[in-house]
């Protein structure tokens, strides 16, 4: 039996083919960042991406910049009111958090201060001081607390109150080993811990899971390629991990790998343009977008950072 369809139904349909073929899955380039850094974070707002912190040549800078999704366009703000690298970020409401983190390149003084940035006022102040110091650390927002996640030599996690202004160490059970330079995700049912390394020399391949009402982190896991550095992103029951580095064989790392919730299987994605650590990342229900980063390991960091920007289209 021969189908036969007709010109008006077949031209539609060749247009969404050569769409889906051309974007879906595949990384495309974006504006670049204004400046060009690397151990950064990033943190999603109202359609605009907002970076803190910041390695290179120049030092431990305190550059603050924005980009819009919609425009793909990119923006300075109110620098950090002082010069930081490795430095936690979260949003909520209309403001901007950045918690700890680096003042210097060889790593000797440590921040012990929560920022908040003011989106209408493009304006720093300190809102808190933490617990103790802290580096090489990860922040999260989830139902209005700010949890800070990993960093050397912590396995607690320090959870703050935005409403009340209170700090608690046990919101959230202890990490089961130090791990630094992580990536923590979340979804409606649980938050997950992807990557990272244990005391600046061992990268971790294990992910772990933790669900509202439980005492403890699950491992559901492992890496394809243990990595630290590395950025992560969540979508439609799949955990996406890309690029990273191993400070052992100072290797940088392109691979993008997919893993599925729901069948606990890892599958290899279209790898990232350019190999590359210490990006930051934020992502959408339309794609994800990988920012800076450095694309040598270790202190080549210095010399390798990178304006550049991908954006995944899931």
């Amino acid at each position: 039996m021969i189908f036969r369809v007709s010109l008006p139904f077949m031209i539609p349909l060749l247009i969404l083919v050569s769409i889906l073929s051309g974007q879906a899955g595949k990384w495309q380039r974006a504006a670049k960042m204004p400046t060009s850094r690397s151990e950064i974070a990033a943190a999603l707002h109202d359609g605009l991406v907002y970076v803190a912190g910041e390695v290179s040549l120049r030092g431990s800078l305190a550059a603050f910049e924005c980009y819009c999704i919609r425009t793909d366009t990119w923006q300075r703000l109110a620098p950090l009111p002082v010069g930081l690298n490795h430095v936690g970020i979260a949003a909520k409401g209309n403001t901007i958090y950045v918690s700890g983190g680096y003042a210097d390149l060889r790593q000797k003084h440590v921040s012990d201060q929560l920022l908040a940035y003011d989106i209408r006022d493009d304006r720093w102040r300190v809102l808190s001081q933490m617990p103790a110091p802290r580096a090489k650390h990860s922040m999260i927002e989830r139902d209005g607390w700010l949890h800070l996640i990993g960093g050397i030599q912590h396995r607690a996690i320090w959870s703050y109150h935005i409403a009340s202004g209170r700090w608690q160490q046990d919101y959230l059970p202890p990490l089961p080993a130090h791990r630094d330079h992580l990536s923590p995700l979340q979804d409606a049912h649980a938050i997950y811990i992807i990557g990272g390394r244990r005391d600046e020399s061992h990268e971790i391949s294990a992910c772990l899971r933790w669900r509202p009402g439980t005492s403890h982190w699950q491992t559901i896991t492992q890496l394809p390629t243990e990595r630290g550095g590395q950025v992560a992103a969540i979508h439609n029951g799949c955990i996406y991990v890309a690029g990273g580095e191993d400070l052992q064989t100072k290797a940088t790392y392109a691979s993008h790998d997919r893993y599925d919730l729901l069948t606990g299987k890892w599958s290899a994605a279209t790898p990232l343009p350019v190999a590359r650590h210490g990006s930051a990342s934020a992502w959408t229900s339309d794609g994800w977008l990988v920012i800076g980063g450095g694309r040598q390991s270790h202190y080549r960091t210095l010399i390798s950072t990178s304006r550049r920007v991908d954006l995944y289209r899931w």
